[in-house]
Order: C-alpha cells, then structure tokens, then sequence
C-alpha cells in the first residue's frame, strides 16, 4: 500500500505473471498484502544497469565488497516493511509450539503467519492490520510465565547479533490507599522504574484493591 498527499491509499502494482505461471500465496506474499503473486519475477543483471557493483576492501581483491543503489535496497525491503520481529525472553519454543501458544495468548481476529529466522526469533505478518496494532499496543505478553518482547522489523535487523535490552512489564504497587487511584498519579510514580505505558483498567476502576498495577 502507498499513500497519497491526501490520505488517500493506492494498492502497489504487481508485475505481469512470470511464464511458469502463478505461485501458491507464501509468507511473503502476504506480506504484499494477500495477493497472489508471480512465481518468479524477470532476473536482470544489476552489475551491467550500474545498480550494483563489487569492489575490494581496503584494496584487497579476496574481500570483495558489495555497493548496491539505494533504490535496489528499497525495493528488497518493500514486502517486509509491516512484519514484526518478536522473541520469547529466556525460553526458545519450536515452531509449532510458538504459532499455538501465540495464538491463544494474542485471540486475534484475523489470522497471522509466522516464519522462525533463527536465534529464538520469528517474523510475524497479519491478515488485519487491527490485529497488528493489538499486539503492538496491548502488551505485554507471556508465554510460560516468560515475556514475548515485540519489534517493527527494519533492514539492519541480524539475529545472530540481535540484543534484547528490554521489554514491556507489568509492575505492582501493593498496599496503596485508594485515594491513589488515579492514572495521573500511577504513571508519574510508574515513571521512576521505566517509561510509562499504562494502568491496568481493574486498577483505574478501582475493582481490585490488593495492588495498583501499571504497564512499563
């Protein structure tokens, strides 16, 4: 999808069917939008267009060097740009496993694909894109008592080097008088153990007394 100067949106179009035909929708044809795409797009030679170009680090021939137009970059990026990259803090699931428990634990209204890229780390895509700002926004979530943190995918992401260096967490406030109970006052005391994201609706309501919750 490409958006205008009025807000409008304009499906990207597809290019003509390859002469093998057309492709069963995959992960990554979704990520397109739910079209079915061509099997193969037309091969071209960027080296000889001048998109692409090999050349030796620091002058030494047996450590070639790829420079790649930026437009070349864009383009591989575009089918991936809306996935999110999420990853289960101190446990690895398998991938059958992962897709289940993810899928009792979000109760998304559409349906999503997931695809493991190694190091404990999967790309997720959505058919609704309701149900990405779901799990986007109503975090946190967990797993076998283990949080799930959650990423917007971008180029430079490498699981091999991937660090995670936090993630959003529910906090308690135990024995708070009630006249407390104020989202105001929660999110400043919340703000001197993280960044405030928000308080629990049963602790706004004041429907449980015991301790005021609040999201970090």
């Amino acid at each position: 999808m490409e958006e205008s100067s009025e807000g409008e949106t304009h499906q990207r179009p597809l290019p003509p069917p390859a002469a093998g035909g057309w492709a069963k929708t995959s992960f990554r044809d979704k990520l397109l939008g739910g079209k079915v795409v061509p099997l193969a797009k037309k091969v071209v030679s960027l080296v000889e267009q001048g998109k692409m170009n090999i050349v030796p680090f620091n002058g030494n021939p047996m450590l070639p060097q790829v420079v790649t137009d930026a437009d070349v970059i864009q383009e591989l990026c575009y089918p991936w740009q809306e996935a999110l990259v999420v990853s289960l803090l101190g446990k690895r699931l398998g991938y059958r496993t992962m897709k289940s428990r993810l899928s009792a634990v979000w109760r998304l209204t559409g349906d999503f694909d997931l695809l493991d890229i190694d190091n404990g780390f999967y790309l997720v895509k959505f058919d609704i894109a309701a149900d990405r700002s779901k799990v986007m926004e109503g975090g946190p979530w967990m797993i076998f008592d283990h949080y799930l943190t959650v990423a917007t995918w971008s180029k430079e992401f490498l699981s091999s080097l991937a660090k995670v260096s936090k993630t959003l967490a529910w906090i308690r406030i135990p024995e708070l008088n009630v006249v407390f109970y104020d989202e105001s006052f929660l999110m400043g005391v919340a703000s001197a153990m993280g960044k405030p994201i928000r308080v629990d609706g049963n602790t706004l309501r004041a429907e449980r007394g015991k301790f005021a919750r609040i999201c970090v």
